[in-house]
């Protein structure tokens, strides 16, 4: 731990970045998306440096459909979204 110490730069990456950070946007908006990537962090998923570089990104995101709390079944997604992204900066 933690998992994902920096964003990896590979086209892998990116996609999972953008159906990660997506999904998030479109289930929680753009404050709750913040606070759970600051969370996650707290729980040592995600290092703060690769918090920052992901927070960024979140902008770039259209406003959300759902628009509603996170569920722990949503938290589960992200725990294997994160693990998904960090493995891609092994990949040869």
């Amino acid at each position: 731990r933690p998992y994902l110490r920096a964003v990896p730069a590979s086209p892998e990456a990116e996609h999972e970045l953008g159906e990660w950070i997506g999904y998030l946007v479109d289930v929680g908006g753009h404050l709750r998306s913040r606070d759970a990537l600051s969370y996650y962090a707290e729980l040592g998923w995600i290092e703060p440096d690769a918090v920052d570089a992901l927070t960024r990104r979140l902008e770039g995101f259209d406003a959300p459909r759902y628009d509603r709390p996170f569920t722990p079944a949503d938290h589960r997604i992200s725990l294997v979204s994160i693990v998904r992204i960090a493995s891609c900066a092994s990949e040869p």
